[in-house]
């Protein structure tokens, strides 16, 4: 199952987190941000952290915004693990 949270808006100078769960029962294999915005140079967002929450039921990412604001998704793949 791949989920996706939609735009999670970064204030300018600022940093916002994002964070999506997996449903009920499954765990989370892998995820990333999405939707960030590339170029022009410096670019807009900075990843922060990337990362599965302590339970790993789902991903976690924070983005830390330049003089822009802007905004990114999360997404995160989740599986059925014996």
């Amino acid at each position: 199952v791949v989920g996706t949270l939609g735009n999670v808006f970064v204030a300018a100078n600022d940093e916002s987190t994002g964070t999506i769960s997996c449903p009920a029962g499954m765990r989370v294999l892998s995820g990333s941000p999405s939707s960030v915005s590339i170029g022009p140079w410096p670019p807009r967002l900075t990843l922060v952290t990337s990362e599965p929450n302590q339970a790993g039921t789902g991903w976690i990412v924070m983005m830390r915004a330049g003089a822009q604001v802007d905004d990114f998704q999360v997404e995160a793949i989740c599986a059925f693990v014996d």
